[in-house]
């Protein structure tokens, strides 16, 4: 078995079991010669060396920014819009515009029927109201919001008249003149 082995780190000449060594193919036992606590000590090391170099940082806030990109634009994107596409789309057609427009799904069975509220709005309007058992609706007081004519009344308490609704056919419009003016 692999916790049977050992290894000696050539770094501080310690005999340590195999599990304290990082796994790496190409070595001939598929581990690494350092231990783990010597690789580890040694990486801080060099970041702590490198963190002074003005280009490293710069680097490594880029690398930060792609990785956040990557990895959960697509959540950020469906709650939000951050699109400069849609901003244009909707200021020129003077609906009221806010920097921070979130997205609020009056029935996750209808993904594409949405209220567009600002994030304060949308805030208070989650205070309250609670999801039903099923999940899919909302429930106001005890009261069951199960069209969307009963939870645009408690939009409406909530966000006045600063709140647009978006339908199927209003997205649709709304998608298909963001890619022609983007061209």
């Amino acid at each position: 078995m692999a916790e049977d082995k050992y290894k000696v780190c050539f770094k501080c000449g310690r005999n340590l079991p195999l599990s304290e060594f990082y796994v790496h193919k190409q070595m001939g036992d598929g581990h690494l010669n350092k231990c783990k606590e010597c690789t580890k000590k040694d990486v801080h090391e060099k970041y702590m060396e490198n963190i002074e170099d003005p280009e490293f940082v710069e680097k490594e806030r880029a690398r930060g920014r792609d990785k956040f990109n990557r990895l959960y634009s697509c959540k950020t994107q469906n709650k939000r819009l951050r699109s400069s596409s849609y901003k244009v789309w909707f200021e020129r057609r003077q609906v009221m515009f806010w920097h921070d427009i979130e997205l609020h799904h009056w029935n996750y069975d209808k993904p594409h029927d949405v209220f567009l509220l600002s994030r304060r709005h949308h805030a208070r309007l989650h205070k309250l109201i609670t999801r039903n058992a099923d999940e899919t609706i909302f429930k106001c007081n005890g009261v069951l919001l199960d069209t969307k004519e009963k939870h645009e009344e408690i939009v409406q308490k909530v966000a006045g008249e600063q709140y647009f609704f978006l339908n199927e056919e209003t997205l649709a419009q709304a998608l298909s003149t963001a890619v022609t003016d983007n061209k």
